[in-house]
């Protein structure tokens, strides 16, 4: 490859350091030390220099690209290494740090490698992953690419057409949903995470999308076409898929008019398992019963409730039944270890009388403030309702039954 980028991308693939394109730099682990978090930034300089920076123990570059079997004059164009201009003219560049300049120069569009038909993109990030391409789902404007590398891992990249033809990398705006021309004149939505998900549920007869790039990216899809209708999310089965419904239920319920969301745990699976597996577990019926038994499920699933607002609050409170619980508050030491303090603050938590988990979320039983008229699933204004408790809340209670120290 003649790309420096490309190079550098490749070798630290072949030695699993699982590099990952984060907007206009990649991010890898470090090969020149045991890392463990990645912690090695890669960028190309508008020269064609590859800047890579340790950013954890500040390994050199030196050390850095001979752990990945090149050497500097790899992270420099050919223009730059012909002429009378050593590779290692500047090198603080290739540390991450470029001399001050004289004037400030015009930020450029980040530059990307053209191909002439999508077949040729795919086929030429194939060979840079070293992987072989296993599907390819299109969207209205662009379309996602799966990768099986070497070592199992899967990799996505999504394609779009530009001027100049197909490049790698999403179009510019929001991004549409996927099968977006079905979504129109359905009755009910079912959203899952991932295109194969999707694929697998319109196989059995439901209209089925998703948003592409996963629970992170769900904010960069635009999900107007969902408003006022009812909306069913399969996550992936454990704690690992409480993300993808976590982030998009607020944006469908904030839609004008707002969805009706319900989310739906497929029981019988195991961590990180989703409908493939629970279709695999029901081979013996057929798309008909499969349909109906989602339905069912669906069906008897409450609505997802969008977290009140403290003043919509009333009769409850964040002091959960009107009053502050008797308990003694547990000290939870405050130490860099995240994981340990929030184990703690749970367990504190869960010594607070009527606070419960439902769907991913902390409720409490509240009296219904008012009743809203015409709606058939609306509560009479004094009966008892679930409610989500507000960040505000949360943080209420976590000072009844937590003394941080």
């Amino acid at each position: 490859m003649s790309e420096p980028l490309d190079r550098v991308i490749q070798s630290l693939h072949e030695r699993g350091k699982n590099p990952q394109e984060k907007g206009d730099h990649y991010e890898a682990l470090c090969p020149a030390h045991d890392d463990t978090n990645p912690s090695l930034t890669i960028r190309r300089a508008d020269s064609g220099t590859v800047l890579i920076k340790c950013q954890s123990l500040k390994c050199s570059a030196d050390n850095i690209v001979k752990a990945i079997g090149l050497t500097m004059k790899d992270l420099f164009p050919p223009s730059m290494t012909n002429g009378n201009a050593p590779p290692r003219s500047n090198p603080t560049a290739a540390n991450g740090k470029t001399p001050p300049a004289s004037k400030p120069a015009a930020k450029k569009d980040k530059v990307r490698p053209t191909h002439q038909t999508l077949d040729v993109a795919i086929a030429s990030t194939a060979r840079m992953l070293k992987a072989s391409h296993v599907d390819t789902w299109h969207y209205s404007t662009f379309v996602v690419a799966r990768f099986k590398l070497p070592n199992g891992k899967k990799e996505y990249r999504p394609f779009h057409q530009a001027a100049s033809g197909w490049v790698v990398g999403d179009p510019p705006g929001n991004l549409p949903l996927y099968r977006l021309d079905d979504l129109a004149g359905a009755e009910t939505v079912w959203v899952f995470e991932g295109e194969k998900c999707a694929e697998l549920a319109r196989g059995i007869g439901l209209v089925a999308t998703t948003s592409a790039h996963g629970a992170q990216s769900a904010g960069k899809s635009d999900w107007t076409p969902l408003a006022g209708k009812p909306v069913v999310i399969f996550p992936d089965h454990g704690e690992g898929g409480k993300n993808y419904p976590a982030g998009i239920a607020p944006i469908l319920t904030a839609l004008d008019p707002p969805a009706r969301v319900k989310i739906v745990e497929l029981p019988g699976l195991r961590e990180g398992e989703d409908i493939e597996q629970w279709l695999e577990a029901h081979d013996s019926w057929d798309s008909g019963q499969c349909r109906a038994e989602l339905e069912r499920l669906a069906k008897e699933a409450p609505e997802w409730v969008r977290p009140a607002e403290p003043a919509d609050a009333a009769g409850g409170g964040a002091a959960l039944n009107g009053s502050e619980p008797d308990i003694e508050r547990l000290e939870v030491a405050i130490n860099p270890n995240e994981s340990v303090v929030n184990d703690q603050a749970a367990s504190a938590l869960s010594r607070i009388p009527g606070l419960y988990q439902r769907n991913f979320e902390l409720v409490r039983v509240v009296q219904a403030s008012e009743s809203a008229h015409g709606d058939p699933m609306a509560r009479a204004a004094g009966s008892p309702t679930i409610r989500a408790l507000t960040p505000s809340a949360i943080r209420e209670v976590l000072t009844m039954a937590v003394k941080f120290v």
